[in-house]
């Protein structure tokens, strides 16, 4: 690395793996570049990601032309880069948002291909861009994957993840990760740490790769006996106090401080000790400064304090969008307005429309509950905010503020407040 580069890293704070980002890059560009262009305002993350996922998988390295993360292109000279560019592609998407262009201009010839939005995924998307590149004049003999008639679509997505080179990250610990098939060179985050594989909630860690890893990090996540259904949904186990069944095939939705929510609408914590009916069947929730907050199916908006078991206040809100929550407290957002309460529930005030969430930058996405994590599920992927997570979520918990999002592409770790 020459010495502007390891300069930029110094004033940054960066350390650790640093040696190892030229190594990476210069397996990606031994790929011949591909710019991308965009003929919209906002780029949709979802898009952008599987166009640069897809591109890789081709064997091409996908340079996006409104930014090109000079600091990390120090070791190179910028000619490689120009020289390197073979080609580039046009992106737009309609402005009914139903269907996605993509052209290139090569001779004075223009080859241009549609995609209507509901067939958005990496295995159409690769087809459509390894066609378009061939009739522009190149073709992916050299990339990575030959397509043949795949099993399912998320065969193809895992298929895509092999034989990418690695990806360099940086995160908000400003240590340098190695992510293997993540499909981009590289990029940073100031708001999420990554962890090379998973991390359960007593502070164990298990690598991707472990054969047993389902079962081992669940045991070690909540402490008591578990197991998983073919629908990925975690259940208790059979639990016995001497003749008495206790607990049996009660399916968990998630730990958040030692408090253990379950899909019935009854908590406890993870000794088991204690079980208190709280609602109905749980869609979103949160727990906030020791009070828990439910939203149910039937609508119906519940605050109990954890400490007394105390019902703080309850509602009914037929439209029901999101919860989140602040410095002054919770939000709950309806299709028409948002109500923020504060921290002991007796008050609550109505938020200007400026004050609203902001519609996410997805093509088409639908939200994951408990909404407070922020990630949302695509055609592509589950993502939160820019930041491709992965194909599957596994489980996530809380723990000190922190939510530690389990993926197949590893641990994802941020604060509350980030979302």
């Amino acid at each position: 690395m020459n010495p502007a580069s390891q300069q930029f890293f110094l004033e940054e704070g960066y350390s650790g793996t640093i040696e190892l980002l030229p190594i990476i890059l210069e397996r990606w560009y031994d790929m011949p570049f591909v710019t991308l262009k965009y003929y919209d305002e906002n780029i949709f993350y979802d898009l952008s990601y599987a166009l640069k996922r897809a591109l890789a998988s081709l064997g091409y390295l996908p340079l996006e032309e409104y930014v090109l993360h000079r600091e990390f292109l120090e070791p190179f000279n910028e000619s490689i880069l120009k020289d390197g560019v073979v080609i580039q592609i046009n992106v737009r998407v309609s402005l009914d948002n139903s269907l996605i262009d993509f052209w290139t201009l090569t001779n004075d010839e223009k080859v241009l291909y549609s995609l209507p939005i509901e067939h958005l995924n990496l295995e159409n998307l690769s087809t459509l861009l390894a066609e378009l590149l061939r009739r522009s004049g190149y073709d992916s003999s050299f990339g990575l994957l030959t397509f043949e008639t795949p099993e399912s679509t998320e065969n193809v997505t895992k298929e895509l993840l092999r034989g990418l080179p690695d990806t360099f990250f940086i995160g908000k610990d400003r240590q340098p990760k190695i992510i293997s098939g993540y499909g981009l060179p590289f990029f940073k985050s100031d708001k999420v740490d990554y962890i090379g594989g998973l991390v359960t909630y007593s502070g164990e860690f298990y690598e991707l790769t472990t054969e047993k890893t389902h079962d081992n990090i669940l045991e070690s996540v909540y402490g008591f006996p578990v197991f998983k259904t073919s629908t990925r949904q975690l259940y208790i186990d059979r639990v016995t106090e001497g003749r008495k069944v206790v607990w049996q095939n009660v399916r968990l939705l998630g730990i958040w401080d030692g408090i253990v929510l379950f899909a019935d609408g009854s908590i406890s914590d993870t000794s088991l000790s204690w079980r208190m009916k709280v609602s109905q069947t749980p869609v979103d929730f949160l727990v906030y400064d020791g009070v828990l907050v439910i939203v149910d199916v039937a609508s119906n908006f519940y605050a109990f304090d954890l400490k007394t078991r105390r019902l703080l206040y309850n509602d009914h809100v037929p439209d029901f969008r999101r919860l989140r929550v602040t410095d002054s407290g919770v939000v709950l957002e309806t299709e028409s307005k948002a109500l923020l309460f504060d921290k002991s529930f007796k008050n609550k005030s109505v938020l200007t429309p400026a004050e609203l969430t902001k519609s996410a930058s997805y093509i088409f996405y639908s939200p994951v509950y408990p909404s407070v994590m922020g990630v949302v599920k695509t055609k592509i992927g589950y993502f939160f905010q820019d930041i491709f997570v992965g194909t599957e979520i596994f489980l996530f918990f809380v723990k000190s503020n922190k939510i530690y999002l389990l993926t197949d592409v590893g641990t994802w770790i941020y604060d509350l407040g980030n979302q």
